[in-house]
């Protein structure tokens, strides 16, 4: 029975009810493609924020530079912007392929405000970073992505605070 019998068969007007469903099914599409428009402008501030309204990072997905998925890697959602238009498999999740995906933050990277670390990042120099609940400063740029945990960087770029 589709809701046109449904509605009859309850003594209502089926016309009059489905002209009313198809209304408002037109609103929400709308307010979902404004929603749309926001996360697709927002900058990495409003991003993260926002990061669990981001479409969810899919194996068989298509992505073009500027692409913005979320991803779970561990416990929290974290924010991925893509880097490299490339067609993802089922091993190249954001947080393992870090030639395709940049973690999108909006610490500032100071001594009250860390940035997250995850592996494929570009160290700063002057910034705070904090990984396995271990806070480091950055005193030396790396200039491009690095692979290890900054245990393993100790005295090279990072130093423990």
């Amino acid at each position: 029975m589709n809701y046109k019998e449904y509605s009859i068969k309850r003594g209502h007007d089926a016309e009059a009810e489905v002209a009313e469903y198809e209304a408002n099914a037109a609103k929400m599409r709308q307010k979902i493609d404004a929603v749309d428009a926001v996360l697709e402008t927002a900058d990495d501030t409003v991003a993260v924020v926002l990061t669990e309204l981001y479409t969810e990072w899919d194996p068989n997905g298509h992505y073009e530079v500027g692409d913005r998925r979320k991803y779970m890697p561990n416990d929290k959602w974290l924010l991925y912007r893509c880097k490299q238009a490339h067609t993802a498999n089922e091993t190249w999740h954001p947080d393992v392929a870090t030639s395709l995906w940049d973690v999108v933050s909006d610490s500032s990277g100071t001594e009250d405000d860390v940035i997250e670390y995850s592996p494929g990042m570009v160290l700063e120099e002057g910034k705070y970073y904090s990984q396995a609940g271990v806070t480091y400063y950055c005193f030396r740029g790396s200039g491009t992505a690095v692979y290890h945990d900054l245990s393993a960087l100790v005295d090279l770029y990072v130093n423990v605070v």
